[in-house]
Order: structure tokens, then sequence, then C-alpha cells
């Protein structure tokens, strides 16, 4: 199937249009990032050696900034990237969702969230500096696989 024969492509790649400024990583990324806070380096190779680890492939991260979105913008662009899971690295990214999707988006526990496997944290970077805060991170994505 070509490009242009697949409507899901189609906003794919409108929405990476839309929000270049704002997406970077892997435009066919399965696993979508959302965050306010920016990432540092750490914390992105972090997740992408986790879901690399689970199964779900290099480079499967596309990592998105929310930050300012209007709550139809994120929908437009959760829901036109079509990720199979979806990871809201700080609290005010999650709330964003939620706001989106008028529904809650838990913090630190397994969850769907616009039908998808989903997990929020409160401060991903910050859990990048002690052992136990890695394993939390890598004990709460692994379970995406599940």
């Amino acid at each position: 199937m070509t490009t242009n024969s697949n409507i899901y492509a189609f906003a794919r790649i409108a929405a990476m249009q839309e929000f270049s400024e704002r997406v970077e990583g892997n435009p066919s990324g399965i696993v979508l990032v959302v965050y306010t806070e920016p990432l540092g380096e750490a914390a992105k190779n972090a997740l992408e050696k986790s879901f690399d680890a689970i199964g779900f492939g290099k480079a499967a991260c596309t990592f998105a900034d929310v930050r300012d979105l209007p709550p139809d913008d994120v929908f437009t662009l959760v829901e036109s990237l079509d990720p199979l899971a979806l990871v809201a690295a700080d609290g005010t990214a999650a709330q964003a969702c939620a706001d989106a999707a008028r529904q809650p988006f838990p913090l630190q526990r397994k969850a769907r969230f616009f039908g998808r496997e989903a997990r929020a944290f409160n401060h991903l970077n910050a859990m990048f500096e002690t052992d136990a805060d890695k394993q939390a991170v890598w004990h709460l994505l692994k379970t995406m696989a599940q």
C-alpha cells in the first residue's frame, strides 16, 4: 500500500507538518512521548532503549512538546500520529492529554488512554537520577508490552 492510498498516513503526514516545530524523533514511531518540560538526552535514550528491550524496536519513539497547546490540538496531534502507545513525561503533559480527552490520565500506573496503552510520569527527567527511580520507570514501562 502506498502512502497516497493510506488514509492513516495522510493524517500522520498532516500532523507532522502542522506540528513540525513541536515533534521530533521517528515520524513513524509506535510510541508517542508527550512533554511540557523538555526531555533531556538521558531520558530520551532511556525511553528508546526501554522500548527496544520490550520488543517495540529501535527508534520506537516520536517526541512531542504539548506545552501551551489547546486541548483540541493535543487531541489532533495524538490521534493523527496514531501511536500504539502513549507516554506523558510530566504531570502537565498528562493533564494536557486529560483535558483533550476529557478523562483522567493517572500518574505512575498502568492505564489505557486515547484507546491505547499509556503511562504518565510526574517528572520523568528527574527519575533518572537514582537507581531506585530508574527501576521504577523500567518497571512501569515494561508493563506496556504485557
